[in-house]
């Protein structure tokens, strides 16, 4: 093919770098299944056996049941390796770049700042401090729609250590 240039390659490592980690979900994989024809070689990158590999071919009725299948047969085999990050490292070796931002777009990444230490017998600004943090996650991942819908949270529920 044609030599990438070194910026793409910057672009595209970024881009892996952004993938989420854990586990794929099964919403997910058939999301990216019905965009996946050529799933015989994703299949067989992702390590499937020749024989699961003719299994799907024969019982599957349409090129998207086939890749769903596909799919949902690797995390069944590898559990908690099944991972987005590995697909997408796939999906990357067969140039589908789209589908590795398609990845980034479905599976949110969730903020990496750690909570801060709940510790038993300490002071309640610890608690206070947690519930804080509880509640700021808690707002960056709702749909803006959604907190606007609830109540604000009350002392009674939230100010336990009080």
């Amino acid at each position: 093919g044609v030599p990438r240039m070194a910026a793409d390659q910057r672009k595209l490592d970024d881009l892996l770098s952004s993938v989420p980690l854990g586990a794929c979900s099964d919403d997910h994989l058939m999301t990216l299944g019905l965009e996946l024809s050529d799933w015989r070689v994703v299949a067989m990158l992702l390590g499937l056996e020749d024989s699961e590999i003719e299994d799907i071919q024969e019982k599957g009725k349409s090129t998207a049941e086939r890749s769903i299948t596909m799919l949902r047969r690797w995390r069944q085999s590898r559990g908690e390796q099944a991972t987005y990050r590995c697909l997408a490292s796939v999906f990357r070796d067969i140039n589908r770049i789209d589908l590795v931002e398609k990845i980034c777009e479905l599976v949110p990444v969730l903020p990496t700042s750690p909570a801060p230490a709940l510790v038993p017998n300490q002071s309640n600004t610890t608690l206070q401090s947690y519930t804080n943090h509880l509640k700021s996650l808690y707002q960056a991942h709702r749909p803006a729609a959604i907190v606007q819908a609830l109540p604000p949270p009350t002392d009674k529920y939230f100010n336990l250590a009080l």
